[in-house]
């Protein structure tokens, strides 16, 4: 084929099938093959390029023949270095073993200026290190979005450094690990540990005179109590134009008042349907409410439907609303609901779960 000086995005479609490009993420993982011999003088250097368009690092082997292939000294490793734009990268406290520890992570991003998407999977590292951010402080890549994978609730004050370094990100995704379920006072307790940013300053930065504003911000759970990520909320509630939640606490009128100042907010999604005091909480501003899944918690715990049908006339923006994995989709209360979008011009969608032999069975007896 290179003979013939075949396009390179032939090459990545032979590629794709080799590594089977079907990831859940829908970007195939083709860290593989950038130490194969495929990779050599012969290959067009868009093909090259292609390959370090996504970049896996996951112990300290893989992350230095990275950069062995990325240096300046290195034929074309300026090329591949700007070609990278989404790198996941899993960081350790730990100094030693293999692991990438948080200099290691904040070294690479100083070189990496055209990176847009960053996954991190921190492990036991709570917060950067004062010479960590040193690095990052010479960091400029233009990053848009930010996901914090497996995460724990301490790793918040990591994730707000990020964020406060980079004021180009836009959207956050915080994925927790664990369903948390402590109390209030565990909670708390938590939270007073965490280390604030310190005295290090990013007074003088190109960067800092940008204002911050996340536009899409997406939580597993959110509690109130969370306190990195109240100030996370606070700083950027006025640019979030999508909010997604995966389940609230009880506490529904302190998790409202957060959610009060998303004045600009257009689109919303919850895991479970929402409270009243939420509803309320919600700005005029809304254009998509999504309740995900009507049957997370037990049915006595749910605010009844009618509850949403009624606030509905609160949000004149309103263009749609979503439910999904609904259980029958002849309930009085969803017929009502329906019906109420329908007088509201609303665009009404759902999604109903399959019958399971026992629903079928139970309407013939």
């Amino acid at each position: 084929m290179l003979q013939f000086n075949l396009p390179a995005e032939l090459f990545m479609n032979v590629l794709q099938l080799a590594v089977d490009a079907d990831s859940p993420d829908g970007a195939a993982d083709l860290t593989v093959l950038t130490a194969s011999s495929l990779v050599c003088k012969l290959w067009s250097p868009f093909a090259q390029t292609m390959l370090f368009r996504t970049i896996r690092l996951a112990s300290m082997p893989p992350l230095r023949s990275f950069r062995d292939a990325i240096t300046d000294a290195r034929e074309n490793g300026r090329v591949l270095a700007k070609a990278v734009q989404c790198l996941h990268i899993q960081v350790d406290i730990t100094i030693g073993r293999g692991t990438i520890h948080p200099h290691d992570m904040a070294k690479l991003l100083v070189v990496l200026p055209n990176l847009h998407t960053l996954y991190v999977n921190f492990n036991s590292v709570i917060a950067f290190p004062l010479a960590s951010l040193g690095f990052l402080r010479h960091a400029e890549a233009p990053i848009k979005t930010l996901c914090i994978v497996n995460a724990y609730l301490d790793q918040l004050g990591a994730a707000h450094q990020i964020l406060q370094r980079f004021p180009t990100i836009r959207t956050f995704t915080f994925r927790s690990k664990e369903r948390l379920a402590f109390t209030n006072d565990g909670i708390d307790s938590i939270a007073s540990e965490l280390p604030p940013s310190g005295p290090f300053s990013w007074k003088g930065d190109s960067y800092a005179t940008d204002t911050p504003g996340l536009r899409c911000l997406e939580i597993s759970k959110f509690m109130p109590h969370w306190r990195k990520l109240c100030e996370i909320m606070e700083e950027n509630g006025s640019t979030l134009h999508t909010l997604r939640i995966g389940d609230l606490d009880d506490g529904d009128v302190a998790e409202a008042n957060h959610i009060t100042g998303c004045v600009n907010l257009r689109e919303f999604v919850l895991g479970h349907l929402p409270p009243p005091a939420i509803l309320d909480a919600l700005p005029p501003t809304l254009e998509h409410l999504v309740i995900t899944d009507r049957f997370m918690r037990p049915m006595s715990e749910f605010p009844s439907i009618k509850i949403t049908t009624d606030a509905l006339h609160k949000y004149p923006n309103l263009r749609a609303l979503t439910l999904t994995q609904v259980r029958d989709d002849t309930d009085s209360e969803f017929v009502e609901l329906k019906a109420k979008c329908a007088s509201l011009g609303v665009d009404f969608r759902f999604d109903p779960l399959p019958r399971t032999p026992v629903d079928s069975d139970s309407s013939v007896s």
